[in-house]
């Protein structure tokens, strides 16, 4: 695979994964196209990472919720070999707990704990 015509867009987005670059991309649009941030994601700190001419990853975080409010130009285009990463966010930490917590109730249930 060629990197050269390719972004990555992965974590909190509803279809991460490598897509094809056919035409010049913003940030908003990659995500647009990887099916949206998720509720889990933090849209004010998306990271784009792009590799510089000396081969190390410049990373640089855009305010995509910024953007959509019209507070700030959507004038960052997408570069072949790009990966676009959109953190999480403190609901995706409150689900990380829940989750424990229902495995942890299921477990006493099994072991016959209280």
């Amino acid at each position: 695979i060629s990197f050269q015509a390719l972004d990555f867009v992965w974590s909190d987005v509803a279809k991460p994964g490598i897509y094809p670059m056919t035409r010049r991309l913003s940030v908003r649009e990659a995500l647009y196209l990887s099916g949206g941030v998720l509720d889990t994601g933090n849209k004010k700190k998306v990271v784009v990472n792009r590799r510089m001419p000396d081969g190390f990853l410049r990373p640089q975080v855009i305010d995509v919720a910024a953007i959509e409010r019209g507070r700030q130009p959507d004038n960052l285009f997408l570069e072949p070999g790009d990966q676009v990463l959109v953190p999480g966010n403190r609901m995706k930490s409150v689900e990380r707990w829940i989750r424990l917590a229902s495995a942890a109730s299921i477990f006493r249930i099994f072991t016959g704990g209280f």
